[in-house]
């Protein structure tokens, strides 16, 4: 199961970097059709994401609860 997990992480990473590059590299905003981001745009976009990482937190939270008992 960790195994899965690592890999998820690292594709979410993965496609965290192909967007930055799609967005702020000349070559792949041509093919794009994509602009720079504003940092209030980089901003909206963490929010919107967050909650894939509250959840995570609150299952990690909920095993070490679990695992304390």
């Amino acid at each position: 199961m960790g195994l899965i997990r690592r890999k998820l992480w690292l594709a979410l990473v993965g496609m965290l970097a192909l967007q930055v590059i799609a967005v702020h590299w000349s070559p792949a905003q041509a093919i794009f059709g994509t602009t720079d981001l504003l940092p209030g745009d980089w901003l909206l976009a963490a929010a919107a994401s967050s909650v894939l990482l509250l959840d995570e937190a609150r299952k990690l939270l909920l095993k070490l609860l679990r695992a304390a008992r």
